[in-house]
């Protein structure tokens, strides 16, 4: 396996990889205030005492971060998922880490390892994700092992908006892609907290996004994208979407509500909710956001590699 490098501005001064980063869910107000991200739509997190991120619940998938060594796992039933080995620059950002899963069924069991590197500009955003992997497959005493790689690149306008995500899955038997294209309207809506919304990362980049709205993978745009135009392809077959968005906000510039309509449907709102600092439970060392009680299976689905299991 090759352990990609990352080289940029901010990959240099790499630490705090055991404790992981200070900041992880702190966002700044316009009036100054200090928050942290309780929910963004349907993930909800939870803090100890000293504001170090211990969950992430989304739906019925229970996210778990440890440190000492600073890692991010996933377990359920046979299923387990689990980064670690996760170097962080001078910022807080991840710049190097490893994935693992393994999943077992009655008749069979996959499991695999990714190598994943992430770089940035002197801005603090995000430039490039890559991930090398290998998944060894056995069902009915049949052992088949795969390599694929992985890679995102975002392009960013000099005047700090997020206007291209770009993605490229490619394995021994299929190639897929994604190419998404953000538009701002006169810069209506200001991003005054550089905070992701589900919006700038829609469908392209799945997965890994409770890690960018905590800012483990940089900050986001200056701006917040008012319409996307997504093309998606894979062997031989192409499909364009078209998303549009707007925002509501609390008085201290953060993300009270995102909203997004798919092809001309209606709009889908999402909540983002948010700790200050003077928020602290007396009964409990842990600050605990209010879970969603929505069933949903367990999704099964490694964070930045895919499943064999889950494609067939």
């Amino acid at each position: 396996m090759v352990l990609f490098t990352s080289c940029s501005s901010d990959d240099d001064d790499e630490g705090g990889s055991s404790s992981g980063s200070s900041t992880a869910g702190m966002l700044t107000g316009s009036d100054g205030s200090t928050l942290y991200i309780r929910q963004a739509g349907d993930m909800y997190y939870t803090y100890d005492s000293s504001w170090r991120v211990i969950n992430c619940t989304d739906y019925d998938d229970y996210i778990d971060f440890s440190y000492n060594p600073f890692t991010i796992s996933l377990s359920e039933d046979e299923y387990k998922d689990e980064i670690s080995n996760i170097s962080l620059n001078g910022k807080g950002y991840i710049t190097k880490c490893t994935e693992t899963y393994y999943d077992s069924w009655s008749d069979g069991e996959e499991k695999g390892t990714a190598n994943i590197s992430c770089s940035y500009d002197g801005d603090g955003h995000i430039t490039r994700m890559s991930a090398n992997s290998t998944t060894i497959y056995t069902e009915d005493g049949v052992r088949e092992t795969y390599k694929s790689t992985t890679t995102y690149e975002f392009t960013w306008t000099n005047d700090g908006k997020l206007s291209n995500i770009s993605y490229v899955y490619s394995d021994d038997e299929e190639d897929e892609y994604e190419n998404a294209v953000f538009s701002y309207d006169d810069n209506e809506y200001p991003n005054v907290t550089n905070q992701y919304t589900h919006n700038q990362l829609q469908d392209v980049v799945e997965g890994m996004d409770f890690l960018f709205y905590l800012g483990y993978f940089g900050i986001a745009g200056n701006y917040h994208p008012t319409s996307c135009v997504s093309k998606y392809g894979y062997d031989g077959y192409s499909n364009t979407s078209t998303y549009y968005y707007k925002y509501t906000f609390n008085n201290d510039g953060s993300v009270s509500k995102a909203s997004y309509s798919y092809n001309n449907k209606s709009f889908t709102n999402l909540n983002y909710t948010y700790y200050d600092e003077s928020d602290y439970s007396t009964s409990s060392s842990s600050k605990i956001g209010t879970k969603n009680v929505s069933a949903r299976p367990v999704s099964n689905k490694p964070v930045f590699m895919r499943s064999r299991r889950n494609s067939e």
